[in-house]
């Protein structure tokens, strides 16, 4: 029986960290490999893909939640809300940390969701 499900390669860490540039960033997280240059150059003057371009041909899956695949959060200790955790950063596709008028709902699915 064929399998019609896509087969995705294996890629090993020395493969990834090549991938170390803003010109052509590669990370891993969750067993997954993503090419995050577009997400780079879309946000290229942003402070929040500092975090990302630290972070270039390696693993940070430990931003992230194993059981969703969402980004990890933690009860924020002034507000008591539930907050993104980003120990290094903003992210982007992260809203704002605490409540503000400059928050707006994402009119899209998040860059780590995003399987392309």
């Amino acid at each position: 029986m064929y399998n019609q499900q896509r087969q995705w390669p294996y890629l090993a860490p020395f493969e990834v960290v090549i991938h170390n540039s803003p010109q052509d960033c590669w990370v891993s997280f969750l067993g997954k490999v993503f090419n995050i240059t577009p997400l780079i150059a879309d946000h290229e003057y942003e402070r929040c893909v500092k975090p990302l371009i630290a972070m270039a041909g390696k693993d940070i899956s430990h931003w992230f939640d194993e059981k969703t695949g969402d980004i990890q959060h933690y009860i924020h200790p002034v507000t008591g809300c539930r907050v993104p955790y980003c120990p290094h950063g903003p992210l982007p596709d992260i809203p704002v940390e605490v409540p503000a008028t400059a928050w707006r709902p994402l009119d899209r699915i998040p860059w780590w969701l995003n399987e392309e």
